[in-house]
């Protein structure tokens, strides 16, 4: 028996990333997740010194991506494979003028 594989896709928000677990042999959805920031206000820290500039706390990042890469391999295990690939990522920016 062939060993399925799977891709996991993240994407960082505002105030949360989520992840989507897909069999690579034919596109299916095994599973989603989302993992909500615990800093600040819903994820966003705010300055009150600059009541216009809003951050992140990287550390978020990568609390997020161990706990959704550990709730993640749940879908893979049940089918016999925790093989996951990942094959690219993608970062969007807001600029402003």
């Amino acid at each position: 028996m062939t060993a399925r594989a799977y891709t996991v896709g993240l994407d960082y928000g505002t105030n949360s990333v989520r992840a989507v677990v897909v069999d690579t042999a034919d596109g299916r959805v095994v599973a989603t997740r989302v993992f909500d920031y615990p800093s600040g206000d819903h994820g966003v820290l705010l300055d009150p010194r600059q009541p216009h500039l809003a951050r992140q706390n990287p550390a978020d990042y990568i609390e997020g991506l161990r706990e959704l890469m550990r709730q993640s391999n749940t879908p893979a295990q049940e089918e016999n494979s925790p093989k996951k690939t990942p094959i690219g990522h993608k970062e969007r920016r807001k600029t402003s003028k």
